[in-house]
């Protein structure tokens, strides 16, 4: 890797790049440094002014300006350190009111999904998020979850924090009558992940097949990534939507209203199917959901002739914490239906809630 971040650094701050080519230079110089492992370290000595000049380049009339800064502060926001002194700054405000201000049909390409790689990192400090999670900040990033590309994946994650942090962002999403849409995102993109999963494992096994008849061994396979880690603004963040979308609508599904849009997307069988997940939090999520949504009859009945029991029983027998407590209640408020009941008692369920619930009650 290269050496000098430092100097580019002492570069930026200083006034001896005069053109702005050589100062958009300077910074996409930085924000490709501070993107590797250990790029950072040298950089945090200057915080304090690299920040600020950085801040300052957010709003530049240049959009090439802009761009490599929103880079560089999404990479640099990685390190807890420059994340704190993007804080102290006012960088959380700024990120926040550009992506407010900025128009829909503008900055997709770089910008803004930058900005909100940045935010998502900022998110880790308790102090940042009531900051960026209010209702006019949902509104903006809404319109953005559309499809599945980064500036849609990144909108959908920090909207999810909103939904979770603010009552009222759930209770505005679910009154606005946008809760279809995002449950009909949600059905095509697990249709899409799952359809791309099995055409990995059929290449898999061919290549295994040959492998082995070469002598050699399959490689291994790759872990999820937990939605609290930090993200680098020119990283891949595929697996991000699938749980941005299961929070948002969990935080809608208690509403009747929301239920009863989920329930016609189609999006309740799509949720059994990720209670099998090897992902315990998008499993808690989704024993949550599950949970809220069989307060609503309509939605009691189809979750009853789904494969949704032994899962949960699952999630209940081998974790801990607050899934095991989510599907806990899940399976309480299913074995309201008669069917749910009988697949409760005949997988040993009174038994492994007992134990469960043990000394919790």
């Amino acid at each position: 890797m290269l050496d000098g971040s430092s100097d580019v650094g002492a570069a930026i701050r200083g006034t001896s790049l005069a053109s702005l080519e050589a100062l958009a230079a300077a910074i996409s110089l930085l924000a490709t440094l501070s993107s590797g492992k250990g790029g950072k370290d040298p950089l945090v000595q200057h915080r304090v002014p690299l920040v600020r000049v950085l801040c300052e380049h957010l709003g530049s009339a240049e959009p090439a300006l802009a761009e490599q800064a929103a880079t560089a502060l999404g990479n640099l926001s990685i390190h807890a350190k420059l994340r704190t002194e993007m804080l102290k700054q006012s960088i959380v405000e700024a990120l926040v009111a550009l992506v407010q201000k900025t128009p829909l049909d503008a900055g997709a390409d770089v910008f803004i999904p930058n900005s909100l790689a940045c935010l998502h990192n900022l998110s880790l400090l308790p102090d940042a998020l009531p900051l960026m999670t209010t209702l006019p900040m949902a509104k903006a990033l809404f319109p953005r979850v559309s499809g599945t590309s980064p500036l849609s994946r990144r909108a959908a994650a920090l909207l999810s924090k909103c939904c979770t942090s603010n009552k009222e962002v759930a209770a505005h999403l679910t009154a606005s009558g946008v809760v279809p849409s995002l449950a009909a995102l949600l059905v095509s993109e697990v249709e899409r992940t799952e359809t791309a999963a099995e055409k990995a494992a059929e290449k898999a096994a061919e290549k295994g097949k040959s492998s082995s008849e070469d002598g050699g061994a399959p490689a291994g396979g790759g872990a999820a990534v937990d939605d609290d880690e930090e993200i680098g603004a020119d990283e891949a963040d595929d697996e991000l939507l699938v749980g941005a979308l299961v929070r948002v609508l969990t935080a809608c599904a208690s509403r009747p209203e929301a239920a009863t849009a989920l329930c016609e997307a189609g999006a309740l069988p799509v949720l059994v199917r990720l209670l099998q997940q090897r992902n315990s939090l998008l499993q808690g999520n989704v024993a949550l959901c599950i949970a809220d949504l069989a307060k609503d009859e309509r939605s009691l009945a189809v979750l009853a002739v789904q494969p949704v029991v032994a899962p949960l029983l699952a999630i209940a027998h081998e974790q801990k914490g607050q899934q095991q407590k989510n599907a806990a209640i899940a399976l309480g408020r299913l074995a309201k239906n008669a069917h749910c009941l009988k697949a409760i008692r005949d997988n040993h369920g009174i038994e492994i809630l007992a134990r469960a619930m043990a000394g919790k009650l």
